[in-house]
């Protein structure tokens, strides 16, 4: 999956996020779920379903590889933003000009976000799921990761929002 390495933001989503929302998802690549994947609470991943993978240890042992389960995981800082930043921050392939960048940007995160206009990083990170899962889910519906009551598997769902 190494050859997917399309970036998952580009120039203009930086008007829809922070530096650091950003500067993060460069950091980051495509991966798809594996049964290697296999671990913890992702054991009932599908095969197949998309997620995030460090740039820089990408396919070595102990990669950095993250499979937030929806939209709102995606964009929720502590569960992905901060993780990604400490798997960076570990990451020994990471240059360390990454790192200090990523540093500097972390301290003004906070300032951004209040002066951005309201959803825009929701819609910053609805950018970055599509490009991961191919789609967004139609405007009355949220996706989200349903276990599969036969086998036990997680698969991409929808749900109308009323």
């Amino acid at each position: 999956d190494r050859k997917d390495a399309s970036p998952l933001v580009n120039g203009t989503d930086i008007k829809l996020s922070t530096k650091y929302a950003h500067f993060i998802m460069q950091q980051m690549q495509r991966c798809v779920f594996s049964d290697a994947d296999r671990l913890g609470k992702r054991k009932d991943f599908q095969a197949g379903f998309a997620g995030l993978a460090c740039r820089h240890c990408f396919g070595g042992y102990g990669s950095g590889r993250f499979f937030p389960s929806s939209i709102k995981t995606l964009s929720d800082t502590s569960k992905t933003l901060n993780v990604l930043y400490a798997h960076l921050l570990r990451c020994r392939k990471c240059p360390v000009e990454v790192k200090e960048k990523l540093t500097e940007h972390k301290k003004t995160h906070d300032s951004e976000r209040q002066k951005m206009r309201f959803g825009s990083q929701k819609e910053f990170f609805s950018l970055v799921w599509k490009r991961l899962h191919g789609s967004l889910p139609p405007a009355n519906e949220s996706i989200f990761i349903k276990r599969n009551n036969d086998n036990g598997i997680f698969t991409e769902g929808s749900k109308q929002r009323a």
